[in-house]
């Protein structure tokens, strides 16, 4: 069974009861233009029905087929509405049936009155906040509006009679009672038309963000606080059709309810022919739903307090575009006079007069331009950035025709190389270019950090302040994962440039000794921090703990000298029997004197395996000594010009078969063979046919002497 829809209009200080409808009517829309009702309905629903009529006529006939809005048909429905929607279910040419909604008053909080225009301009006197409001002084410095700009107030009417509106007022309709008398029978749509087009500068009451638009009063709902969503579609239409530049719906409808169709097509309408709407959120203190502010072309308004903070009763939620002053906001009273108004009903005029001064400015302005700007120009209040309860901030008339003027985003910064490693992981430093900005300047840049898929992963889009520099903090970056940083510009417009990027950025552990690596998998990132380099060749270079108890290969040439003491970072790798540092960077520190070679005898060279991850030296006996700086003697045998064996007569045997260990030499030194000889050089190791045997790596001729 379909389901009774409950469209709300916010209103200020009342409570209405449940509406009562004057005649009880039903609205159905056919599947095709083709499907007339009379001809393609059974005998038995059309007896259900009375006064059988197109709901809209709308003057774009092309647009509003491509719509469907003329396939939508309204009837009075005398007797069972339930039992009509039932039957109607079942014919064939009917796409949807349903009960017409009704249009209520809703219940706005009990707040303290303020008898001043806060809104317009704040003071922070008695209990606000200095400049938290929409900046109307300095946006009247641009413009205080257009005449040929006519603002549709979609609500209640508009006591034409109010001074405050005199020689303002263009035709409207009355879709109450099907007639041109548009008076306001309620209050509340007079109150939102002053918030918008109060005479200005004339010494009397108050001053309306626009002085010389037009009002247009488009009547939806009765003095109960009554209406349809026909009528409140009806009204979009014509206001769209008799001239209406801007539409102002302080209204909602529940998007849970059955069939939003009808007015999302009317919206739809408005948006395609080049009127921009802005709407209620609602003031349910929640995050529910409601159109037409949801509708994505509509600009969706919550409601501020004077000090720039939402609003308790405003509604919230991820289709929030900005927020705007709601809260005791001084306006025009139904028969004379002023009044206070709260609501997200007394917001949303003040963003329909800032898209009317936008109009008067560059009467081009499409609808989907005039929300970007709307939103750029609205000043950021917490929390930081886009949020679901203020959008992108309070609004701001003056910064939003500045948005206007300036439409060139400023350079995009460069992210400086800051290294492709961090040790810290809830901290990480960063520098870029300047940006620049002919027209308004540089307001402030941007960071987030993440990964490649998801840019803002680790932070999302933060304040970096106005310098050239930055360190966020509180983060948590985890082992093994690529982060970037990226960084953007704000212009005094608050025009976004393109984000610079970072290189990659890893968090590699710090280790206290090169000992607590033996122990890590594979894979795993660290930062060895100041150990001496001992020995440098063109593939690698080797660092030592300060006891020498380990050492570790770090891969790759790099410009490091023996002596210098280095911090490296990089990941923990095996290749055949040598542990390394792969993809490394290297920091130099210092220099210091390279520690003393260790003198070994063959039988000590090499030693057991560490854990798992490096075999075994065949032959060794006690500790693994991959990497140390060692000093070997003995007699020259099978000497070539890459290597030659040293036998000290430990009885050990090297590959082939041959007596003692085997010296590299990369072309140093040729000895010739009987030759006794010291040789100092880093203990390596290799694998053959599934032995591994230690070698010994010598760093330059100084390396041999003759004994």
């Amino acid at each position: 069974m379909f389901l009774r829809r409950i469209l709300t209009l916010i209103i200020a200080s009342l409570t209405v009861a449940s509406p009562t409808l004057a005649s009880e009517r039903l609205v159905l829309k056919m599947r095709s233009a083709g499907d007339r009702p009379a001809a393609s309905l059974s005998a038995g629903s059309l007896s259900r029905l009375r006064n059988l009529k197109r709901a809209f006529h709308p003057a774009n006939k092309q647009l509003a087929a491509k719509l469907g809005l003329d396939r939508w048909y309204v009837a009075d429905c005398p007797g069972d509405r339930a039992e009509a929607v039932r039957a109607l279910k079942y014919e064939k040419a009917v796409e949807s049936a349903a009960a017409v909604g009704t249009v209520r008053l809703a219940l706005t909080p009990n707040d303290p009155q303020f008898l001043t225009q806060w809104a317009l301009n704040n003071t922070g006197y008695p209990s606000g906040i200095a400049g938290a409001d929409i900046h109307a002084e300095e946006a009247w410095d641009i413009t205080t509006g257009s005449s040929s700009v006519t603002v549709a107030v979609i609500d209640t009417g508009i006591d034409a009679a109010h001074p405050e509106f005199a020689g303002r007022i263009v035709a409207g309709y009355n879709f109450v009672k099907d007639n041109s008398n548009t008076d306001d029978d309620h209050g509340h749509g007079t109150n939102c038309a002053g918030i918008v087009g109060a005479a200005g500068n004339n010494n009397t009451n108050i001053s309306g963000i626009l002085w010389d638009c037009r009002l247009m009063p488009v009547k939806v709902v009765a003095s109960n606080g009554n209406g349809e969503n026909v009528w409140l579609a009806d009204g979009v239409i014509w206001a769209v059709d008799n001239g209406a530049d801007v539409i102002s719906m302080s209204l909602v409808v529940d998007e849970d309810e059955e069939d939003v169709d009808v007015i999302i097509s009317a919206v739809a309408y408005a948006t395609a022919s080049g009127v921009p709407i802005a709407a209620a959120m609602g003031n349910d203190s929640s995050d529910r739903v409601r159109l037409p502010a949801a509708i994505p072309s509509v600009i969706a308004v919550t409601a501020t307090t004077r000090t720039d903070a939402r609003a308790g009763f405003a509604n919230y939620g991820p289709h929030i575009d900005v927020g705007a002053p709601g809260l005791d906001v001084l306006t025009t009273a139904r028969g004379g006079g002023t009044v206070n108004f709260s609501g997200t009903s007394a917001a949303t005029p003040h963003v329909a007069a800032i898209c009317a001064l936008v109009l008067a400015v560059d009467p081009s302005v499409t609808p989907a331009r005039m929300q970007e700007l709307i939103r750029q120009g609205a000043d950021d209040i917490t929390p930081y950035g886009f949020d679901t309860y203020t959008g992108t901030g309070r609004v701001n008339a003056h910064r939003t025709l500045l948005a206007l003027q300036d439409s060139t985003p400023p350079s995009t910064p460069g992210v400086l190389d800051s290294g492709r490693y961090t040790t810290n992981p809830n901290s990480l430093s960063f520098s870029w270019t300047a940006s620049s900005d002919p027209e308004s300047g540089i307001l402030l840049y941007e960071y987030a950090i993440g990964t490649a898929s998801d840019p803002t992963s680790v932070r999302s889009w933060s304040s970096a302040g106005t310098g050239l520099d930055f360190t966020a903090v509180g983060l948590s970056l985890a082992t093994g994962e690529t982060y970037y940083v990226s960084v953007r510009a704000k212009s005094g417009v608050q025009a976004v440039s393109e984000a610079g990027v970072s290189d990659g950025i890893m968090y590699a552990f710090p280790v206290a000794t090169i000992g607590q690596t033996r122990s890590m998998a594979n894979g795993t990132y660290v930062t060895i921090l100041g150990r001496t380099a001992t020995a440098c060749f063109p593939d690698r270079f080797w660092i030592t703990d300060p006891d020498r108890a380990a050492a570790l290969a770090v891969d790759g040439l790099a410009s490091v000298g023996q002596g210098e003491v280095v911090t490296v970072a990089g990941r923990l790798e095996t290749e055949g029997c040598l542990r390394l540092l792969k993809d490394p960077e290297v920091l130099v520190l210092s220099s210091a004197p390279v520690p003393a070679s260790l003198g070994m005898a063959q039988a000590t060279l090499g030693g057991e395996s560490i854990g798992s991850v490096i075999a075994g030296v065949t032959g060794g006996a006690g500790l693994n000594n991959i990497g140390t700086l060692v000093r070997v003697a003995g007699k020259v045998h099978n000497s070539a010009a890459q290597d030659f064996y040293l036998d000290d007569g430990s009885a050990l045997t090297g590959f082939g078969g041959q007596p003692g260990v085997r010296v590299l030499t990369s072309g140093f030194v040729t000895p010739g063979d009987g030759a006794f000889l010291s040789v100092t050089g880093i203990l390596e190791c290799e694998t053959h046919e599934g032995v591994t045997k230690p070698v010994v790596r010598i760093r330059s001729d100084l390396d041999v002497v003759a004994l």
